[in-house]
């Protein structure tokens, strides 16, 4: 199943629930409304999410999601584990390395105009 199915079924099961939660209260319909275009605003949200394949955990996101949107226990609790997000394949580069640092550039411009000792005891063993 791909990802927009599961979304799409994901956003049907929570407008299913929250429309029949605000009629079980009697809520107006602007509360029905306000649930709908956040259940909205966390789907898209979602989406940009998933843009990586790589990305790990929006089922914890989901319930995150459920519980605020719920408003029925301390959202935290429901961090049941690691989320990890990546950005689009196409937006990544790959790693030139890590910069110099200025505090050890100077330190190594230094060695590298010395032989090093490694270097200094071969010589020493091809002149012998």
């Amino acid at each position: 199943m791909s990802d927009d199915d599961d979304q799409s079924k994901l956003l049907r099961l929570l407008v299913d629930k929250f429309v029949k939660k605000d009629k079980a209260k009697a809520s107006s319909a602007h509360g029905t409304g306000r649930k709908l275009a956040q259940l909205a605003f966390w789907c898209d949200m979602r989406q940009v999410l998933a843009a990586n394949e790589t990305t790990m955990g929006l089922e914890i996101l989901d319930d995150i999601a459920e519980i605020i949107l719920d408003e029925s226990v301390e959202a935290a609790d429901a961090l049941s584990g690691s989320v990890r997000i990546q950005s689009k394949p196409s937006r990544q580069h790959e790693s030139q390395g890590a910069p110099d640092h200025q505090r050890f550039t100077s330190y190594l411009a230094l060695v590298s105009e010395e032989p090093s000792l490694g270097q200094q005891e071969a010589q020493d063993f091809i002149g012998r």
